[in-house]
């Protein structure tokens, strides 16, 4: 017999994601979930997700969610189908015991759905889902794409790198992921991380508080790439002490980076003086990585990193690639939209150069200059 049960996710522990992951981003790992704990997942909505399954076989089915859970936490990976078969193979033994003991009450109880809070998901293991990333095992970076793969490749055989391509490809992400494995081998001293402070369509100085306070909306995605890797407690720490420094590209003028690994990312918004400017602050022992899209800029002035990848190609120590559509990795409707915009994009521009060239054809021609007289 089967009843249906109910899990609340809590967004503070990533549990609301890791079910987006189960059921809709990676479908094929929530059948595997469900062939291997004996179970149905139902809705997921409002912070609930409801399963079928057996009275007997509820507890395996939270246990196994959470022990999942835990590790995709813990370790900021990307599950496979065989972490799922082993997670199903530790349900005899304590965990079975534990089960009968829940059951057990279960049935005093009236069994069925408990809604006293036990089910939250923290309640359920303990807190180490919920301990944040500080006591996790050290992050390793697993490429999702051949492109993600080849510009981690690029980035640690060349000094400067360029990583273009739309949104959603993971260019900052990788480029994170090698600076923070390098910083931990003490192959590089410190971790620079610059970005325009281009405003696309907002105004600086209507936001309030004073100049760190304005510039942390356009550094967020750069602390949020970085916490993903090494977790908020180190880089806090780090960033105190100066090991890892996040400022605008133009606070960069009038230094010079050794030993370092310089990120400027969001490029395209960059002009090419900034550009020229950031190139000029590498020293020795260090590496630049150069993310963004020229296709995406924000500034009225042609965008520095589309001037200095197109430069700068073939030059000797300096990798690139250019990402297409096909690697974006976001929920796929990004990919969609991209697809979409670009298309709608191309009409807009073949047709302005359409209404152009008659124009050019019309244009009447200037008369010619009269021929001086004979014998003048």
């Amino acid at each position: 017999m089967s009843n249906t049960f109910q899990l609340r996710l809590n967004q503070e522990d990533r549990s609301t994601h890791f079910a987006y992951i189960l059921l809709q981003r990676k479908p094929e790992l929530g059948k595997e979930f469900e062939k291997a704990f004996d179970v149905k997942f139902g809705i997921n909505q409002g912070g609930v997700l409801t399963f079928n399954t057996s009275p007997q076989n509820e507890q395996n089915v939270r246990s196994g969610f959470s022990k999942l859970l835990t590790k995709f936490v813990n370790n900021n990976t990307h599950l496979t189908k065989e972490d799922i078969q082993m997670a199903s193979h530790t349900r005899n033994g304590q965990q079975s015991r534990q089960s009968q003991r829940n059951d057990h009450r279960d049935n005093r109880s009236g069994g069925g759905y408990r809604g006293n809070g036990n089910d939250n998901l923290r309640g359920n293991f303990g807190d180490s889902a919920s301990q944040g990333f500080e006591n996790r095992a050290p992050y390793k970076f697993e490429a999702k794409t051949e492109g993600q793969a080849v510009l981690k490749s690029l980035i640690e055989s060349n000094d400067i790198t360029f990583g273009l391509g739309p949104a959603g490809t993971g260019k900052t992400h990788v480029a994170v992921a090698v600076a923070v494995d390098m910083l931990n081998k003490k192959q590089v001293e410190k971790i620079l991380l610059a970005r325009p402070a281009q405003e696309a369509g907002e105004k600086l100085g209507y936001l309030p508080g004073d100049q760190k306070q304005k510039l942390d909306p356009y550094m967020r995605p750069l602390y949020d790439e970085m916490t993903k890797v090494m977790g908020k407690e180190k880089l806090d720490r780090l960033m105190s002490s100066g090991v890892i420094e996040i400022v605008p590209v133009g606070l960069m003028r009038g230094r010079t980076f050794e030993n370092a690994f310089i990120i400027l990312d969001e490029a395209q918004n960059a002009t090419k003086e900034q550009t020229e400017m950031a190139l000029t602050r590498f020293g020795n022992g260090s590496k630049m990585v150069l993310t963004g899209d020229p296709a995406q800029t924000d500034i009225s002035k042609d965008s520095g990193l589309k001037w200095a990848a197109e430069a700068l190609k073939g030059t000797e120590g300096i990798g690139q690639h250019q990402f297409s559509n096909k690697d974006i990795i976001r929920h796929p409707v990004v990919e969609r939209v991209v697809s979409a915009l670009d298309k709608v994009k191309a009409a807009a521009a073949a047709l302005a150069a359409a209404q152009q060239e008659p124009q050019a054809l019309d244009k009447p021609k200037a008369p010619a200059a009269a021929k001086p007289p004979k014998n003048a």
